[in-house]
């Protein structure tokens, strides 16, 4: 049926070498995703306090005790947040536990 049959080897070849730099590649954004996935997380984390800051601080005061994170010392208002980091992409290897402090003006 078939007659050229040279043809094949050129193809599963081509095919052999298609499979491996696609895999290639995807184990290469993994590591280099997994390396700076704390990183760029902590960013996250403090801009979302930062960002929760705001949100309360344009509240106003008497509703700050709806927000247990947060805490009047000397006029200005205190938040604390806690936030857990679970390093790895496909297997949970371990999780790390992240406080952030931000002091900002409550007025």
């Amino acid at each position: 049926m078939i007659k050229n049959k040279k043809g094949d080897i050129g193809i599963t070849i081509l095919v052999v070498l298609v499979i491996g730099v696609a895999s290639l590649a995807l184990l290469t954004f993994y590591s280099s995703t997994n390396n700076n996935v704390q990183k760029i997380s902590s960013f996250v984390f403090v801009q979302d306090a930062y960002t929760y800051s705001d949100f309360i601080s344009y509240s106003g005061k008497n509703l700050i005790s709806k927000y247990p994170e947060v805490s009047l010392t000397d006029g200005s208002c205190r938040l604390t947040k806690e936030y857990s980091i679970e390093s790895g992409l496909i297997f949970k290897s371990s999780t790390k536990s992240m406080t952030i402090t931000y002091l900002f003006n409550c007025d």
